[in-house]
């Protein structure tokens, strides 16, 4: 059931397409029928991660794994539509993200198993009520069943996260809402299993009345406690708040730890220099920044951080900039983070290993802004580094699959005029098989305007 409170909030706008007749991808495959993969000729690049893709691997059949870990070598090679590496595909409801931006979250539920939670910067209700900004929660893997979205007059439902922030089993649904003019900011937990509701009433709220900046939040244990922490970012202030969270209403500077600085628009937490302890990564106004975390806390500020890569202001800015995983299996922790690519042969991403200060470049081969994510895809120890983006004019869009010799896998959107990569997630072994799965949502996949939403297993 949906509730019919869930309404609209305009939009701003982030960049091209600007409207539905220019959101369908123009250099996207033809064929709509087929799900077998084709050859990449790129050429590699002997100074960054270009690559070259191979041969297509044998797909399988979909529907399910055979419990086996082991997989033939070359399953993560050449270009695949989505379908082929579709472990489950589930219909949504119309406009779940218009393809503009989004993300994707596996969470666990508390009876173990798992929902995907999925965050559309512009969508409709299934009432066909736009909004700007929703959340649809694809309970046990099935259809939508819950959404969250706000009226027009409460503000912008601007990000998601997901983890155990609230003392209870089961992972919750963290969201930031925007307040018209930026007039100030909330964060709402929904504990797991809620029912549709506008995206304001969380079982706890809360809130900062300062003017001029988004909400930024992230889940994670940054101090090593084996609980996950709710991380704001306010303006001029970022705060970590002890789990369990209580519930009721909060206010900004309540935290159990704030320091000075202000985030950007996407943080995440994830342990960059392999001590054992969540750390901060995220995007400032001047750029990247790392607050380790430790057994009491942060020991630095967003404004004096204990690392700052030396990238661009725009750099790890915008929704899934940044990613902590471990790429080549060493042990050592990659950071990587997303780069605007001014032209074709600009990177896309940096990765630095163990937070030592050397870049390594991953080059797309298109100009624009990617997403980023780590997901362990073949099993074999190291994750991969999967980049995606949505397509518009002279723009492919899709997922790029990189291992640190180079990109190995191309997922393309399984009929023409589909949207891959405009919402997509980290890896996560939903069915204990030793590979890691992959959210993916394409917000065109069943018809225009019309969602599906995929759980991805490249080696199926």
């Amino acid at each position: 059931m949906i509730l019919a409170l869930l309404l609209a909030c305009p939009p701003p706008q982030t960049g091209p397409p600007t409207d539905r007749d220019s959101a369908a991808p123009v250099d996207s495959v033809v064929d709509d029928t087929e799900e077998t993969g084709v050859s990449d000729d790129t050429s590699p690049d002997e100074t960054a991660h270009t690559g070259e893709t191979g041969e297509t691997g044998e797909t399988g059949e979909t529907g399910g794994h055979t419990g086996e870990t082991a997989v033939e070598p070359g399953c993560l090679t050449g270009e695949q539509r989505v379908g082929a590496l579709a472990q489950l595909a589930v219909d949504g409801a119309r406009g779940t993200t218009d393809g503009l931006g989004g993300s994707a979250r596996f969470a666990q539920r508390a009876d173990g198993g798992w929902d995907l939670v999925v965050h559309g910067t512009s969508a409709e209700t299934p009432l066909g009520v736009d909004t700007d900004g929703a959340v649809a929660v694809y309970g046990a893997l099935g259809p939508p069943g819950a959404w969250l979205a706000c009226d027009p007059a409460e503000g912008e439902l601007d990000a998601l996260a997901v983890g155990a922030v609230d003392g209870a089993p089961g992972d919750d649904v963290v969201v930031s809402i925007e307040h018209p003019g930026l007039q100030g900011a909330r964060v709402a937990v929904h504990s797991g299993g809620f029912s549709s509701r506008g995206a304001p009433d969380g079982e706890t709220v809360l809130t900062s009345t300062t003017t001029g900046a988004t909400a930024v939040i992230a889940v994670g244990d940054t101090d090593g406690d084996g609980l996950a922490e709710l991380v704001t970012g306010w303006k001029d202030l970022t705060e970590r708040w002890a789990a369990p969270v209580p519930a009721g209403a909060l206010a900004a500077g309540d935290g159990d730890q704030g320091v000075d600085g202000q985030l950007r628009r996407f943080a995440t937490v994830g342990d960059a220099d392999g001590d054992g302890y969540g750390d901060l990564a995220g995007g400032t106004y001047d750029g990247p920044v790392v607050l380790l975390g430790g057994a009491t806390g942060w020991g630095a500020t967003v404004e004096a951080p204990d690392h700052a890569p030396a990238l661009s202001a725009e750099a790890g800015a915008e929704t899934d900039g940044v990613a902590v995983g471990d790429w080549d299996g060493d042990g050592v922790p990659e950071l990587a983070i997303a780069e605007v690519a001014v032209t074709a042969a600009e990177p896309a991403a940096w990765v630095e290993s163990g937070l030592d200060g050397v870049m390594v470049p991953v080059v797309l081969g298109e100009p624009g802004l990617a997403q980023l994510h780590f997901a362990d895809l073949d099993g074999q120890g190291g994750q991969e580094l999967v980049l995606g983006r949505f397509p518009y004019s002279g723009v492919s869009g899709g997922l790029w699959v990189y291992t640190p010799e180079g990109l190995s896998l191309r997922v393309t959107a399984g009929r023409e005029a589909g949207l891959l990569g405009a919402a997509f997630g980290p890896g996560v072994d939903i069915d204990a098989d030793g590979r890691q799965e992959l959210p993916a949502v394409d917000p065109w996949g069943a018809g225009d305007w019309d969602a599906r939403a995929y759980v991805l297993d490249a080696c199926l």
